[in-house]
């Protein structure tokens, strides 16, 4: 089991304030790197392509990158967050819909130098909840800053976020131990369902806290999903649930 001090001191490698925006995007005048916004661009041609033959009658309106590598506080393994924002009729009301289509984005590119995250979202589409957190959007097609990002320094303590870190972990440990479980340790696909939306409302919770407070990104309840993220936590969480629902079907 991994000892607390080490738990500490991983925390304390993925919570850097970096002095620059990230040098691999951006050049020194802030402006988005030719050779990056050709290769995110390719990437929209292709979520076009993949787009249009489900859905009909929608156009690309902006492209916007966001999340941690629009910010200072990206590391060498952050993922490259884009929201394509996609003009779209009435009837087609819920993002989530292109996202399936646009996951096919991610995998193309992921060995090729960027890693990137895909989102669509509708360009109407008010509340953005599920959009990446972080104070900076960068419009690619723009070529500009839609909200610069801001450098700051965390107000609180390694110790304070790793005990919200623990709190987080437990809250989670806490909500799958009441589920019910097979003989062979598994949970059933309704509660796989269970656990996916209380997975998706921890998200929605921390970008919540991200977007409501001054300290935006910096924000301790954000900076606590996220290292609870980074530590892989998330990905066991949902490793189990598409476990439970192998073992229901096979």
């Amino acid at each position: 089991m991994e000892r607390d001090e080490d738990i500490k001191q991983r925390i304390n490698q993925l919570i850097h304030v970096q002095d620059n925006l990230c040098p691999e995007l951006f050049a020194k005048n802030q402006k988005l790197r030719p050779e990056v916004k050709e290769v995110i661009l390719n990437i929209v041609d292709l979520a076009g392509e993949l787009i249009s033959e489900t859905f009909i009658d929608v156009k690309l309106k902006d492209v916007l990158l966001c999340g941690s590598c629009a910010g200072f506080l990206y590391l060498p393994q952050s993922e490259i967050d884009l929201v394509l924002l996609w003009e779209m009729p009435e009837e087609l009301q819920s993002p989530e819909e292109f996202e399936e289509k646009l996951k096919l984005g991610n995998s193309g590119y992921r060995h090729r130098g960027f890693n990137f995250q895909i989102y669509g979202r509708n360009v109407n589409y008010v509340s953005y909840a599920t959009m990446p957190g972080g104070s900076g959007i960068y419009s690619v097609m723009q070529n500009k800053w839609l909200s610069f990002p801001e450098r700051k320094h965390f107000i609180y303590s390694l110790n304070d976020l790793y005990d919200r870190f623990v709190e987080l972990d437990e809250y989670v440990n806490q909500f799958m131990s009441s589920l019910p479980k097979s003989k062979e340790g598994f949970i059933s696909p309704s509660d796989c369902l269970k656990a996916e939306n209380f997975y998706q409302m921890l998200y929605i919770d921390a970008l919540d806290n991200e977007r409501k407070s001054p300290e935006k990104e910096y924000n301790i309840d954000f900076q606590a999903f996220r290292i609870f993220r980074k530590l892989g936590k998330a990905a066991q969480l949902k490793k189990y649930v598409r476990d439970s629902y192998f073992m229901y079907f096979a």
